[in-house]
């Protein structure tokens, strides 16, 4: 199933931004932050050991354009940066930083006046700071899945202040997991607020 949605979202992504240059989209920048689940757990000799990132900073910047009365349709990038570490039996081992990197190619559309949904599809890079832990042979493209809100406030004729709630989950490589002795596909949850700036053309319902 994993190769669908990462095709997908390869042709969405590459054929995005030809669209864009096409017509005059509006643009957004945010600045945030993401939690995310562990990304391992096990149990052993009846000891929990999970690994677990830390809530990271994030930086994201979008386009979008209508492509129907009220869809839109865009493209956006995320950088986010933190630290990961591994809990077992009351005690924490900090195993380095971790930078990701994610791509998605999405839609949104009206609520209520100005709440908007947002969904897509991308792939997300997870890059380590150091050689260890579970990226020891480095990281892979995996694919990525998310669903959200978006809030707007008119600031300036052409700008508006926007608030975004996100949930999105994303996979761990079978390639990956195996390394620290887990099979098959991890899914990772993860949930990020972001604040930030929308430069519009013009004032949307």
């Amino acid at each position: 199933m994993r190769p669908f949605p990462i095709a997908c979202a390869a042709v969405l992504c590459v054929g995005l931004p030809g669209i864009l240059q096409a017509q005059q989209p509006d643009l957004y920048l945010q600045l945030g932050a993401v939690w995310a689940a562990p990304l391992l757990h096990d149990d052993i000799a009846g000891q929990e050991i999970t690994t677990q990132q830390s809530i990271a900073p994030l930086i994201r910047l979008g386009a979008s354009l209508p492509v129907a009365p009220k869809v839109n349709v865009g493209l956006e990038a995320t950088g986010a940066w933190g630290g990961y570490s591994a809990d077992y039996a009351g005690s924490s081992t900090d195993l380095g930083n971790l930078t990701t990197l994610s791509f998605l190619a999405n839609l949104d559309g009206p609520i209520v006046q100005r709440l908007r949904w947002r969904g897509g599809i991308g792939m997300i890079w997870t890059i380590p700071s150091e050689d260890a832990g579970i990226f020891l042979q480095g990281s892979s493209w995996n694919a990525l899945f998310s669903a959200g809100l978006d809030y707007y406030v008119p600031f300036k004729p052409t700008f508006d202040f926007m608030i975004s709630a996100r949930a999105d989950t994303h996979t761990l490589t079978p390639g990956q997991t195996t390394l620290v002795g887990f099979g098959g596909t991890q899914w990772v949850p993860q949930v990020s607020l972001g604040v930030g700036l929308r430069f519009r053309k013009a004032a949307k319902p």
